[in-house]
Formats: C-alpha cells, sequence, structure tokens
C-alpha cells in the first residue's frame, strides 16, 4: 500500500489519484475521501504495511510518521522521472522572487512553476519545456534521488532551525541536490558555499560578481531584489546565451512594500521577512533614515544577536510583538536600543502614528514566523495595513 502523511497542498495534490491510504494527527477515525483514499490517524501507520511513503515538507524529521517510515521520498522524486528540464531555487531569502522572475523570463518559452511558492508539482505541466521550482530546506531533506539540471542557490543564513535541529543540518539539506548532479548540470552558489560536486559550478559573493561574470548590462532592481534579478537573467543566458530583461515584471506584496497614509507618511510592509538576514536587508535599504521597526512573532529558535548589533548603529525604535518579547526586551537592553513592548499590532501602529514624521519610515519587518498571532505572513501584512488605513478615520 501506498502512504502519503499530511493533508496538507502537497499530499492532496498527489492524492488525487486515488488508492492512497493517508495519514495526518488531526484524524480521530477511520474515513474516505472524494478520490477513495483512506484516511486514518497517524497512529495507524504500520510500516511494513507500506511499500512508499511520500511526506507533507512540513512535518519534522522528529515526527512519529517519518521516523516509522522504511521508504520515504519526497514529491519531488516521486515525479522526477518523467519531469522535464528542471530549474530549482532555493536559499534563505529570495527563493520565491527568484522563481517568479525566472518565470516571467521563461514562460514564452514553455516554462511552468511551482513547488514551495504554492503550487504542487501534482499540479504541474508534465509536457512542459521547464520546470521552475522553488526548492524549501524541508522538502529537500526528503528527497533522495531527485536533481535539478541548473541549480541557484542564494546566500543561506540561520533559518528553520528548530525544524532541522542545527544551522548545520538546514545547510545541508539545502546543499544536498550537489551530490546527485552531473557535468550536465549548472550550480550558481555562494563562495563560501563552495563546495564539492560534478555540475559546473559558478562562485559569487555579491551582485558584483554575477554582473562581470555574465556580462550584464542592464538591471531594473535595487538591493536586496537586484541578487533575485540577477539569478533570473543568469538563468536565461546559460540557456539562451543572451541577456533578457525583466519588463513588467512586479514584487509581491508584504516584500519592502512601500505606502502612505493620509498624512503622506511612509509605513513599509515587509511581513515576508520571516527571519533576521530578512530583517537585516530592510533595515540596509534605509539605515540612513530615522526607522519604526516592529519586530517579533514566533522566532523559530533564531540567534537574533547579530541583528541587535546591527540595529545598535542605526538611529531606530524598536516595537516589540508576538509571543517572544522577553527575547527581544533582553537584546534591546543588552545593545541599549530604544523599545517598547505593545504586545498586539493595532496597539503598535497607534503607538508609531504618535511619533511618525515625514522624516521618518516605519517598518514591519517582523524577524518572526507570524503563527503566534496570525494566520500567515500575508495576513499579518494585511492586517498591518488595515490598522494604517484605520488611522485616518
Amino acid at each position: 500500500m501506498k502512504s502519503l502523511f499530511g493533508y496538507g497542498v502537497t499530499t492532496k495534490a498527489i492524492a488525487k489519484s486515488g488508492g492512497w491510504n493517508i495519514y495526518d494527527d488531526s484524524f480521530k477515525e477511520i474515513s474516505k475521501d472524494a478520490f477513495n483514499n483512506t484516511l486514518l490517524p497517524s497512529c495507524e501507520f504500520n510500516p511494513d504495511n507500506s511499500e512508499l511513503e511520500i511526506t507533507s515538507p512540513g512535518i519534522p524529521p522528529s515526527h512519529p510518521l517519518t521516523k516509522k517510515a522504511k521508504n520515504l521520498i519526497s514529491e519531488f522524486d516521486y515525479f522526477y522521472e518523467n519531469s522535464p528540464f528542471q530549474i530549482w531555487i532555493t536559499g534563505t531569502n529570495g527563493k520565491t522572487t527568484t522563481t517568479q522572475m525566472t518565470y516571467h523570463l521563461l514562460k514564452e518559452h514553455g516554462a511552468d512553476i511551482g513547488g514551495n511558492i504554492g503550487i504542487p508539482l501534482a499540479d504541474m505541466k508534465k509536457d512542459a519545456n521547464f520546470w521552475v521550482v522553488e526548492a524549501s530546506s524541508f522538502q529537500l531533506h526528503y528527497t533522495r534521488y531527485a536533481k535539478p539540471n541548473i541549480f541557484i542557490i542564494l546566500p543561506l543564513k540561520e533559518d528553520h532551525t528548530s525544524w532541522h535541529g542545527s544551522f548545520e543540518e538546514y545547510v545541508n539539506a539545502k546543499l544536498s541536490p550537489l551530490k546527485r548532479m552531473t557535468e550536465r548540470d549548472v550550480v550558481i552558489m555562494p563562495k563560501d558555499l563552495n563546495t564539492e560536486t560534478k555540475a559546473f559550478k559558478i562562485l559569487y559573493e555579491n551582485e558584483k560578481d554575477l554582473i562581470e561574470y555574465f556580462d550584464f548590462k542592464h538591471t531594473s532592481f535595487e538591493v536586496p531584489f537586484l541578487l533575485d534579478e540577477l539569478m533570473a537573467k543568469a538563468v536565461y543566458k546559460i540557456l539562451f546565451l543572451k541577456e533578457k530583461n525583466l519588463c513588467g515584471f512586479q514584487i509581491d506584496p508584504h516584500k519592502l512594500e512601500e505606502f502612505k497614509d493620509s498624512k503622506g507618511r511612509i509605513w513599509i510592509d515587509d511581513s515576508k521577512a520571516t527571519n533576521t538576514d530578512a530583517t537585516l536587508n530592510a533595515l540596509k535599504r534605509y539605515k540612513d533614515k530615522k526607522i519604526f521597526l516592529i519586530l517579533g512573532g514566533d522566532g523559530k529558535g533564531q540567534n537574533f544577536e547579530d541583528l541587535f548589533k546591527y540595529m545598535q548603529n542605526l538611529d531606530i525604535d524598536l516595537f516589540i510583538i508576538g509571543k517572544e518579547t522577553d527575547i527581544f526586551t533582553k537584546l534591546a537592553e543588552q545593545f541599549n536600543i530604544r523599545h517598547q513592548v505593545n504586545g498586539e499590532l493595532k496597539n503598535t501602529v497607534n503607538e508609531i502614528s504618535k511619533l511618525h514624521t515625514g522624516k521618518t519610515v516605519a517598518l514591519l519587518s517582523p524577524a518572526c514566523a507570524s503563527f503566534d498571532q496570525f494566520k500567515s505572513y500575508k495576513h499579518r501584512g494585511e492586517t498591518f495595513k488595515k490598522y494604517v488605513k484605520d488611522l485616518n478615520n
């Protein structure tokens, strides 16, 4: 019997083929779904009766299901043999934007987009010329056989350490496809991650390295989106030996999204910044201004010390939200950063509004996951914008 772990977007898409046993902690009794799959509580899984297991990426290695499994693979493995030319994009920050930019350049050449971006591989076009796939560390951790033809690795910073157990294991998961790549494949990766692989390696330290290597003549975006743009253009040049520009491409909401209130004051929705490196990039963008920074949420086991070290050199007032306020309060005191604990986002927006002027910026860049108070980073960003809009009423 074939088994699926979890009943999320990834496994539901695979389950449309029917005939699976699906195990999930939320199932309290055995039942059937519309595709004649059997839904079972997790405790019913018997590895001796399962010939294949595919897990939802979010289920950690410590879960009883994944620990018991004997034939566990990822969705990347399951669809690998019947997939087209694959371009995988991974890293800590910028994966989604780079994936979208790459697809934007390749869509006229028969590309399809999917992966961690929210589109499961089961729903991608099998007759496409290219698959442009965002690859998360969770997905790569469980992948055993599949590999990309072109592998884009953005810089790796501390993230998801509570899921992987350590930063080292997080990096190992991200780099694991390199072991399976061949001489016909290409990887673009940071110099500090230079790892042995048979693939042709293009190493970079910064954006300048890529501009010089590929001899790019034109760019459209500023830091931090410049690196994403260069990666997408690099993929296109590798495939077609010429430069193509990102005409008409727009950055998604909740990524350094600037907007103004009725008084003309600048607010920035950077709710997608769910780790310290993303928030550091945001602060670097506005380092010459007075910043009111909203920080906090589910810290995911990260070390925030480097972020606070950087903040101590800025003109910044810190407003702390979320469930882990003690961590940020202690660091703010340690590095002598002006701060206040507001807990709730609405109270925070109201407090900042009392201080905000035309010469300041108010930045929601939490460096944390949103699930302690919100459904998602998108929900957090939309709520933030609503509260700012409500200031006008």
